[in-house]
């Protein structure tokens, strides 16, 4: 029995790890063992995509939501056209280079529990007639640097209010008052989150201790049979600040780092798997009354903020 023709694809970083901008080369060696006498072409793809997917019972059924945005779709004949007349291949070691170079916004790869953001490299040979077609295909992986300060943005301060009246048997006639504030809403691997909580106290009410956690949103959305989406929350570290008597008001820094290792924000790049932050404060009263929760929306990237020199009214 005759050796089988093959197709295998290399990449000249050997890491197969790129940057958007940078430029995907390498190389589709064709192995021919028996000549092919017709053969319209080899075609060549770079692609990547976001895909979200999962099942929900309805009834006796099972339903099926698909969602996919497609961010890199490059195809390339490196020989041959689409519509071209058929051409033969001869024996031998076909060696074909290619290149293809990264646009700016793409979002990093990643898998998640109903979805995934991967990219990869396809060839094939285009053979009439034939059921199979000579295919390979190899996955490459995209990373991010993300700057925070090319969003101004970011450089914003962030503050959040809630006025929580007591009531429980006989209200209060008097709230809590609570202010949460941080200095920007941009923040980068390892960075220090400086905290400032307010506590205007005034109700019969202690408050116990301050519950801090950063929090991990994986948000995915599907199109197919209709629009819907799937929030997964995970709890990403947490850490414990004081609290406020009653009748009695406060003021308390704290500080809650962000861990060195995670995937940054990623919203800005895809609509189908996107992946963001938030801080969550429990403030934990004491009584049976519920305790006032809130929540502060941060980006996570790679390059800190610089900081900006303050500029007094006077200049």
């Amino acid at each position: 029995m005759g050796k089988s023709n093959t197709i295998s694809i290399t990449l000249d970083n050997t890491s197969a790890v790129y940057y958007p901008c940078q430029v995907v080369s390498g190389a589709v060696d064709l192995k021919v063992f028996e000549t092919i006498k017709k053969a319209r072409g080899l075609r060549l793809t770079v692609e990547g995509k976001s895909v979200s997917e999962w099942t929900e019972s309805v009834g006796k059924t099972t339903r099926t939501f698909q969602g996919e945005q497609k961010h890199l779709d490059v195809v390339t004949y490196l020989f041959g056209e689409i519509d071209g007349d058929s051409a033969e291949v001869p024996a031998g070691i076909h060696t074909y280079k290619f290149s293809c170079r990264l646009p700016p916004n793409l979002p990093y790869s990643v898998d998640g529990e109903h979805g995934h953001i991967r990219y990869k490299v396809d060839a094939c040979l285009d053979i009439p007639w034939t059921i199979c077609d000579l295919h390979a295909k190899l996955p490459f992986t995209v990373a991010r640097r993300e700057d925070l300060n090319l969003f101004p943005e970011l450089r914003m301060a962030q503050e959040v209010e809630e006025i929580k009246k007591f009531c429980w048997g006989i209200c209060d006639k008097n709230p809590l008052q609570i202010k949460i504030r941080l200095p920007k809403s941009g923040f980068a691997l390892g960075e220090n989150v400086h905290i400032t909580i307010e506590y205007n106290n005034m109700s019969s009410h202690c408050v116990d201790r301050t519950e801090i956690a950063l929090w991990r949103k994986e948000k995915f959305v599907c199109s197919d049979p209709v629009k819907k989406d799937r929030v997964n929350k995970t709890k990403i570290t947490e850490t414990t600040a004081d609290g406020v008597s009653k009748n009695s008001e406060a003021k308390i820094y704290h500080v809650l780092q962000i861990p060195q290792i995670l995937t940054i924000t990623n919203r800005l790049y895809t609509q189908v798997f996107q992946i963001s932050y938030e801080l969550k404060i429990n403030v934990l009263t004491d009584g049976c009354s519920p305790s006032p929760s809130l929540k502060m929306p941060i980006t996570i990237g790679n390059i800190p903020i610089r900081d900006v020199p303050s500029i007094s009214i006077n200049q």
